[in-house]
This record gives C-alpha cells, sequence and structure tokens, in this order.
C-alpha cells in the first residue's frame, strides 16, 4: 500500500470515528431491552449500532433472517460473505480489526462513553485513544 492510500484509509476511518461520536447519545445508540444489548438494528424503534447505521435492507434482511443482531462483526461479515452481501462503500477497505474497535466503542463501553447528551468524559478519551491508533497505523492492515 502506497503512502498515499494509507493517509486515504486513515482519513476514511477518521471521518467514521467522528460522524459515530457526533452522532450517538444514550437514546439512540441502537440498545435494544429485549435483546438487552446494542443491536444492528433495532426493530422496534429503527435506531441502529455503529456498524449497523452504514449497513443497508438486504444486510438487515439477512442479520434478521439469520439473527444475527447479536454476532459480533467478524462473524457478521462472514456471513454477509457467505451470501455474497458487499458491504457499503463507507465500510469497504477497512480493517475487520478497526471496525471491532468502533463497534465495541459503540457496544461494551457504550455504557460509559454515552449520556444523554452525546460523549462522556470517558468516551472521549476512549474516542482519542482509538485517533491515536488510527495515526500510528495499528488498523492500517
Amino acid at each position: 500500500m502506497t503512502d498515499k492510500e494509507i493517509k486515504k484509509k486513515r482519513a476514511k476511518m477518521m471521518r467514521l470515528l467522528k460522524e459515530t461520536s457526533e452522532f450517538y447519545n444514550s437514546e439512540n445508540r441502537g440498545y435494544s431491552e429485549e435483546e438487552a444489548s446494542c443491536v444492528y438494528l433495532d426493530v422496534d424503534t429503527g435506531n441502529k449500532c455503529a456498524i449497523g447505521r452504514k449497513l443497508r435492507q438486504p444486510h438487515y434482511d439477512l442479520i434478521i433472517k439469520e439473527d444475527l443482531q447479536d454476532a459480533s462483526v467478524s462473524h457478521l461479515f462472514n456471513h454477509f460473505d457467505k451470501n455474497n452481501l458487499k458491504l457499503p462503500k463507507s465500510l469497504q477497505g477497512l480493517s475487520r480489526g478497526f471496525l471491532t474497535k468502533l463497534q465495541s466503542f459503540h457496544d461494551d463501553e457504550g455504557k460509559y462513553n454515552w449520556d444523554k447528551n452525546g460523549l462522556t468524559e470517558k468516551g472521549k478519551e476512549e474516542y482519542l485513544e482509538i485517533r491515536n491508533q488510527i495515526y500510528k497505523g495499528i488498523y492500517d492492515n
């Protein structure tokens, strides 16, 4: 990968991280009361998780059909591959490591990272850590 391609990929990761951090709060995170966890698409509210927000209807159809609401990013993407579903352009070319970290920022750490106003202080720290990892090249592969 050339330096120009690496810079382009890192800029794409930064855009996705930034828009994710600006979009969510504790009220719209795609948390399902029924599942008691974050889901790619909450069919009751229409809220979506960080990765789910970027998916399209064929992806949601497969998630619901195959009961993949709480699948890991890697497991979910394996199902997409198996069913010849391409990722939306906004996710293409990004490492599963980065997408898993983004999802974790939203999900696992989510209860600490978000409040009704958006990012908490803990969330801001996590955001900066991921940003620094992007610039260090942790997710370049």
